[in-house]
């Protein structure tokens, strides 16, 4: 087996591994027999960012791409069908829904029947789908400010910024074998954002001590997956 190969394998493992951070939030759903608070945001997210790069891989037969977010579609749908069980607000999920649905049925015109030409439709939804990947690398950000402002990384999940920093790194080490600067330069993002998380674990640990006695911050840590970025 070559690198490539390797490089491949595991890199389809550990996202689809991110993809089961999803698990833990559901199973509070199951016990709970509602979604109280929860949003079903990151997992529409994760459901567009998946079909966007599964349209990618397509586009450029690549068949570890296809397959890695073939599997994160399964789990979203999943993760989603649940959600929409539960849910006591199913008119505005279902709206929700429909949003991410019409979203989707556009970039898919556009790349099957407008664009004329191949290597545009690769760039334009290469370009889309990098930036979805962006954005996930880089939510666990949202709350930086309640990290300064409380001097604890409390309301960072860090399990989840650990995961998608070594994602990022195996898809961007992927993206430079296979020379492909849409999943390169997104990846090379997501593991810069990844560090910049992780300094910040350093700088304010969540359990720290003040005046000879260790104190514990507690934060309610937003509720986000990845994740995985994939891609």
């Amino acid at each position: 087996m070559d690198l490539f190969a390797i490089t491949s394998a595991v890199a389809i493992i550990f996202t689809v591994l991110v993809f089961f951070t999803g698990l833990p939030i559901i199973y509070d759903i199951w016990k709970n027999k509602s979604t109280e608070n929860i949003s079903p945001a990151p997992f529409m997210a994760m459901f567009v960012s998946c079909c966007v790069w599964c349209k990618y891989g397509i586009l450029t037969m690549d068949w570890t791409i296809i397959s890695v977010n073939a599997i994160g579609l399964c789990f979203q749908m999943t993760y989603l069908s649940i959600f929409v069980f539960y849910t006591a607000q199913k008119n505005q999920l279902f709206r929700q829904t429909f949003g991410c649905v019409c979203f989707l049925a556009i970039v898919l015109y556009y790349t099957d029947f407008l664009v004329t030409q191949k290597s545009t439709a690769v760039l334009h939804i290469g370009r889309l789908g990098a930036t979805l990947s962006v954005v996930s690398y880089g939510s666990p950000l949202a709350t930086v400010k309640e990290v300064f402002k409380t001097k604890s990384t409390a309301s960072m999940p860090f399990s989840l910024t650990v995961a998608n920093s070594f994602v990022a790194t195996i898809w961007f080490y992927y993206g430079y074998l296979r020379k492909d600067l849409n999943v390169e330069i997104p990846n090379f993002i997501g593991l810069l954002l990844g560090l910049v998380q992780l300094t910040l674990f350093i700088k304010y640990p969540r359990t720290r001590l003040k005046q000879g006695r260790e104190i514990t911050i507690q934060a309610s840590a937003r509720k986000s997956q990845s994740a995985i970025r994939e891609v």
